[in-house]
């Protein structure tokens, strides 16, 4: 799945519909540049890099709230595939 064909999001949040695309490259960026210190930068960065540009406004009210952990949680759980792993022993 490349950028340009990544997953279509559309998240509510208060009374606002924001459209997010989300690519493996932004998937794999956030989770890279996260550390115990250092999570809500990278969240920030992830959610401004997948919305639409139309939405981009709407999104700085909710960011500027201290909401970036909570939206880039929502995104990346919504990206990655439902399946069951198992290990075997």
């Amino acid at each position: 799945m490349s950028e340009q064909t990544g997953k279509k999001i559309e998240l509510t949040i208060g009374e606002d519909e924001l459209r997010f695309n989300v690519g493996l490259t932004a998937y794999n960026n956030c989770l890279n540049s996260m550390s115990d210190s250092n999570k809500v930068a990278p969240s920030f960065n992830f959610a401004m890099a997948t919305v639409h540009p139309e939405d981009k406004e709407k999104l700085m009210v909710w960011l500027d709230q201290g909401l970036a952990t909570d939206i880039a949680g929502h995104l990346m759980t919504e990206f990655r595939p439902k399946v069951q792993i198992t290990v075997k022993a």
